[in-house]
Parts: C-alpha cells; sequence; structure tokens
C-alpha cells in the first residue's frame, strides 16, 4: 500500500488567489460593523454594546478574538434567558458577516482568482496515483476550483444527490454519519476534501441536520463562486422583506418555509464542546 499524503491548509494557502488573512480580514470586518452600527440589523442592546464597541475598538484583537469573547459572554449569563438571547443573536450576526465578508471577496476577485489557477498546478504531483487528503481552516471555495482547474476528481465524503430550489446540490445524511458512512476516493488518484470549520457552500438542512453542498455544474472552473452568490440571493425570506440570520430560507414543494444554516465556525473556541455551532464533529474512521 503506497503512502498517503495529507496537507492540514491555513489562511496562507488561500492569499495568492486573492483572499485575506486574518489581519486583513479583520479590517474589513470592524470597518463593516462600525459602518452599520447605526442600522435596526446591527443594533445592539445598550448592555451589549458597553461591551462589544471596545473591544471592536482595541486594534490587536482579531475578528475571531471579538468572537470568541462573544461566546464567553454567551457562557456566562445562561441563567439569563433574555440576555443569553441577546448575546446569541449578536453572535449569528457577526458570524455572519463574516461569510458576507468572505463571499464578497470570492465575488470580487473571480477574475483574479481563475487568472492565477495556473500557481496552484503542482498539486497534481501529490494526487496523481493515490488520494490526497486535504484538511482545510478555511471556508474558502478554492479546492473546488482548483481540483475543477487541473481536472482532478474530488470528494467531500456526501455519498447523495439532491436538488434545492432549483441548485444543485450534494447530500450527507444524518443516517450516513451516524453509521460512518462517507464518500470518499479510497485507491485512485483525486483529492478527499474536509473542511474542519466549515464552508461558504455547506449548509445544514432540515430537523435531521443533515449537510448539504453546493454542486458546481458549469464550466467556469470558479462557477461555485456564482451559485453560492446566487443562492443567497434568492432567498425567500428576503424578498418578502426579513432576514433570517445567518440562514438561507426557501420553500419547498408543498410550499413550506425551510432553511439552510450556514457552516462556518470562528472563534477563539472553535473546539470546544460548551460552544455550541451549526456544524458537528463526525469520525471517519474506515
Amino acid at each position: 500500500m503506497g503512502k498517503t499524503t495529507g496537507f492540514l491548509l491555513g489562511a496562507g494557502a488561500s492569499y495568492e488567489l486573492g483572499l485575506p488573512l486574518v489581519d486583513e480580514l479583520t479590517g474589513e470586518f470592524k470597518s463593516a460593523l462600525f459602518r452599520n452600527k447605526g442600522t435596526r440589523y446591527y443594533q445592539l442592546p445598550k448592555e451589549i454594546e458597553s461591551i462589544v464597541i471596545p473591544l471592536l475598538e482595541r486594534k490587536n484583537l482579531t475578528y475571531e478574538d471579538i468572537i470568541g469573547r462573544i461566546e464567553v459572554e454567551i457562557q456566562r449569563c445562561r441563567g439569563n434567558n433574555s440576555l443569553y438571547q441577546q448575546w446569541h443573536n449578536v453572535l449569528s450576526r457577526y458570524l455572519e458577516a463574516v461569510y458576507y465578508l468572505l463571499l464578497e471577496r470570492h465575488v470580487r476577485n473571480k477574475t483574479y482568482i481563475n487568472e492565477r489557477l495556473y500557481l496552484l498546478e503542482p498539486l497534481k504531483e501529490y494526487c496523481s496515483e493515490s488520494p490526497l487528503w486535504i484538511f482545510s481552516l478555511n471556508h474558502d471555495l478554492l479546492i473546488e476550483t482548483i481540483a475543477k482547474y487541473l481536472n482532478i476528481p474530488i470528494k467531500y465524503g456526501f455519498y447523495e444527490n439532491t436538488k434545492i430550489n432549483g441548485f444543485e446540490f450534494q447530500k450527507l445524511t444524518r443516517q450516513n454519519m451516524e453509521n460512518n458512512r462517507f464518500s470518499f476516493i479510497k485507491k485512485d488518484g483525486g483529492i478527499n476534501l474536509i473542511k474542519l470549520h466549515g464552508s461558504l457552500d455547506v449548509f445544514v438542512q432540515g430537523d435531521d441536520k443533515n449537510y448539504v453542498k453546493v454542486v458546481n455544474h458549469t464550466d467556469d472552473y470558479a462557477g461555485i463562486i456564482d451559485d453560492v452568490n446566487c443562492l443567497l440571493k434568492n432567498d425567500s425570506s428576503v424578498k418578502e422583506g426579513v432576514k433570517c440570520t445567518n440562514q438561507i430560507t426557501y420553500y419547498d414543494t408543498n410550499n413550506i418555509l425551510q432553511f439552510l444554516r450556514c457552516t462556518i465556525m470562528s472563534g477563539k473556541h472553535k473546539y470546544s464542546s460548551r460552544v455550541s455551532h451549526n456544524m458537528d464533529d463526525y469520525n471517519m474512521d474506515d
């Protein structure tokens, strides 16, 4: 049996394709929140504002530090249901802000991304004869884009295909996860991609908490960026003048409103079981 190669990727792996490092994203995060703090959506209760605004003003704190502090405040006020919910609302909005900032960077830099994909061509050397396992701490869509550009087979562990609101998805059911059934490349060349902290194109669906992942069926290497952006623009609740924080809504075939919950995890407590996330842990023993 040949050697198995694995990569663990952080923000630097996406930098050459136009994605920000932590300091740059922190600047965009703080600027966006200060720019919108007077709006109703980002309005803070006074008790919370007195804590959050000084955090945003501190130059040495990253966006993950700020989100981590909010998670601490949520834990501190568990006995106060009203304050607990208010803090949780702030956390959801700030995670959503990170989501939109990263997606906006993808959309804005799409041409730039396509023009620089050739820089990643050496990736082929690591997955031509056996699968390359990539464990990514990033939320971006660049490994999928690179794989399509290089015509490299790629799998994410998802077993089924499904269509939601006109969009193509791969699906991993809760039953698959509980039975430890994941679809990965075992022997042939290709990439097995696992995003440890969630992704812009992965969502939690339904009460069963299944995972669904947007599929790019176009010839455009970076077409998945357009798909995710279009998915957000087709949010049913937004069209009706309402915003469901950190979620995308759609009407199913029975005309019942359904939700796709965003999966990106951030903050200083991503690995703590005391902090709840939309995305959960799963084992991949085989």
